[in-house]
């Protein structure tokens, strides 16, 4: 039996195609739930089970762990609501939502997924395969990203079926948070902030790494770390006034579930554009 709901959407150019032929062919088509939202297949698992499309709504959170070390890790989410997945994020910046991607999923009764998202902005693909977990709480698998700089990006992970709101609490954003910002050019600058029990910024700033010359500081209050969304660990708009003048505001930035990175994109009034990456450095003020 299928299930399956589509809008109109743009078709995949050759290279899409070549890219996740492996990822289309490896999952069979019998028994499988589907639906495409616009502008993935299954089989396996155990017989006890039959898993329905309804089994995947709602968030699943987690994280994209490339196979190539030298790649970093990036908090992710993926929201999927009425059997279709209306968005989806990672913390370097990816979105995928609204008229600005296609999006297509697919689910066996077995429980396995595949998720297809395709920016229709510029090159940046994301393929998910994963099995549901006999709790249906957990998604494990792979991954395989076109990224915008044409490089392809693979690895693994787990993604957890998010409680809703408040399954990421306030006390994961207290702490010291120290990292640094690159923009295209990867160029870096580090930035350490120091976040009260509310979010506000007790202290912070940005150095040059090469001779940890100070560009911009913030002082206590100049702005607030608050989620938008604490179902998927998500913060909008996050403005910070500096010292000099100068204003640094992240779009949004997904924080882990242990608390651990943080990171989006941002831009600021005198450095331009780029995206954050920062771990937590010390233990929450007190």
């Amino acid at each position: 039996m299928h299930l399956t709901s589509r809008i109109p959407t743009i078709g995949r150019n050759l290279l899409l195609l070549s890219m996740f032929a492996l990822a289309a062919c490896a999952h069979p088509g019998p028994d499988t739930l589907s639906a495409t939202t616009g502008p993935g297949t299954g089989g396996g698992g155990g017989t006890a089970i039959t898993f329905e499309l309804s089994d995947l709504e709602g968030d699943w959170v987690g994280q994209l762990i490339p196979t190539n070390l030298a790649r970093p890790e990036r908090n992710f989410y993926i929201r999927i609501a009425a059997g279709a997945v209306t968005e989806a994020a990672d913390s370097l910046g990816n979105e995928w939502k609204g008229a600005d991607s296609e999006r297509s999923l697919e689910f066996s009764e077995a429980g396995v997924m595949q998720t297809i998202m395709e920016s229709n902005i510029f090159t940046n693909n994301l393929v998910l395969d994963a099995q549901m977990d006999d709790a249906m709480s957990s998604l494990t698998g792979s991954f395989s990203n076109l990224a915008p700089d044409g490089a392809l990006i693979e690895g693994t992970f787990v993604l957890v079926h998010s409680i809703g709101s408040g399954h990421f609490p306030d006390t994961l954003i207290t702490g010291v948070w120290d990292g640094f910002g690159a923009n295209e050019r990867a160029k870096r600058r580090n930035f350490t902030a120091t976040l009260d029990t509310d979010g506000t910024v007790l202290a912070g700033e940005i150095r040059r790494p090469d001779n940890d010359d100070l560009i911009h500081s913030y002082s206590a209050g100049s702005g607030i770390f608050a989620y938008s969304d604490s179902a998927i660990g998500r913060l909008d708009d996050v403005v910070i006034l500096g010292d000099d003048g100068s204003i640094l505001t992240f779009v949004y930035l997904l924080i882990d579930e242990e608390g651990s990175l943080l990171g989006g994109p941002g831009f600021d009034s005198l450095l331009g554009t780029g995206v954050v990456e920062l771990n937590r450095a010390a233990v929450a003020p007190k």
